[in-house]
This record gives C-alpha cells, structure tokens and sequence, in this order.
C-alpha cells in the first residue's frame, strides 16, 4: 500500500494505524481507501472546517459521485500499491488533477473504503485559490472526465465541470467566456444551482 504526505499537511497520529485496521478488515478488494479531512486556511480570516462536514462520505461504488466533484482529500488516502502501479501510476501531464485521474481510474475498476472521522489536515494557501488556477483545473477536470465517455455519468459530469468552469470564468470577470460555456448542452441549469450553492454556503460561513 502507498500513502500520500505533501509537504504543508499533517497526518494525525493514528491516521495510518486505523486505516491499516481498515484494510485488514474489509472483505473487499478495495482500490483506495480515504478518510475526512481538516481544510486550514493560510489567511485566518477564513474559517477552518472539516471536508464535507455534516455530510456522511460515500464508500464502496462511487465511481460516478466522483466523476461529479474530487472529493478525495490527496493527503488522506492510501492506496493498492499492485493496483496503483498496474495503472502506470500517476499522469504527469497532468498539472492540477493527476491524483483525480488516478482515483477515477481506481474506483472504475474497484470499491473504496473510507474513515468517516478527521485523520489528517489540507493546508490551502492564497495562491490555492486564485480563480484563474480554478479555471485551469475545471478545464483539466472536463478533460479527465471526457476520458471515460461514452459512459452515461461522464456525459452528466461534463456539464456539471462545465458550470463550474463557468462560475470560475464569471468570478474572473470573462462574462463572454461564462455566457459561451454555460450555453453548452445540459450546462445552464447547473451553472445557476452551483451558482446558488456557492451563494448559500457563503452566507453560512460568514454568520460561523
């Protein structure tokens, strides 16, 4: 099995202990397993909070979920060592989204296991968040993602990488860019739900 560990985030003491527990337990012949994950802000203006908080994560066949979003915290995961390598590994063409590719590959293939409870830290910097890095990596997402068409979740995918590839454009302020994209098929009516779940998560975090 391999673990992964960039350099800015933090494993928990027991990460590795419980996730090893896990994989000697589950009968399953599991790809990867992840587990939750602390999002820490380099600006302390921005609250602190745990990934997908309140939200129970998914395990076993999730491969079309995570054709929709990468929910995989890099830092948490551990995966099949023999299935990793079999794949060839991670795509260094790749530059924002080699660890999604490999986890789409993974979880096509195989079921995922997952500790609910936090067991390691992501660190986002400012630079993190620039909207131009944000369309570089919807633009890669949709690119992975058209990999594995014709499959139906693929097709549903695309447009929903395509609305966030159009809320990065508008966020830029390229509003010709996010008009022409949001006008791609099956495209505008997820543009304005992400749009408006961008809106309500925001409120909610200013009044925490």
């Amino acid at each position: 099995w391999v673990a992964f560990l960039d350099v800015d985030d933090i494993w928990l003491e027991n990460k590795l202990e419980r996730q090893i527990e896990l994989i000697r337990s589950d009968k399953n012949d599991i790809g990867f397993l992840y587990g939750r994950c602390e999002v820490i802000y380099s600006d302390d203006s921005k609250r602190n909070h745990n990934f997908k908080e309140g939200q129970i994560l998914p395990s076993g066949n999730i491969f079309d979920e995570l054709l929709l979003e990468n929910f995989i915290p890099f830092v948490s995961a551990v995966a099949n060592k023999k299935k990793f390598c079999s794949l060839g590994g991670f795509d260094n063409e790749l530059r924002h989204s080699t660890d999604y590719y490999m986890f789409l590959r993974l979880a096509e293939k195989y079921p995922v296991d997952v500790i609910q409870d936090v067991c390691c830290s992501y660190r986002i910097h400012d630079k993190n968040l620039t909207n131009s890095l944000r369309i570089e990596g919807e633009l890669e997402s949709i690119s992975i993602v058209s990999s594995f068409l014709p499959n139906p979740s693929a097709k549903k995918a695309i447009a929903y990488h395509n609305a966030g590839l159009a809320i990065a454009y508008l966020k830029e302020g390229q509003l010709i860019k996010c008009i022409q994209v949001s006008l791609r098929k099956e495209t505008l009516s997820k543009f304005f739900t992400r749009a408006i779940n961008a809106v309500k998560k925001r409120c909610s975090s200013k009044r925490t």
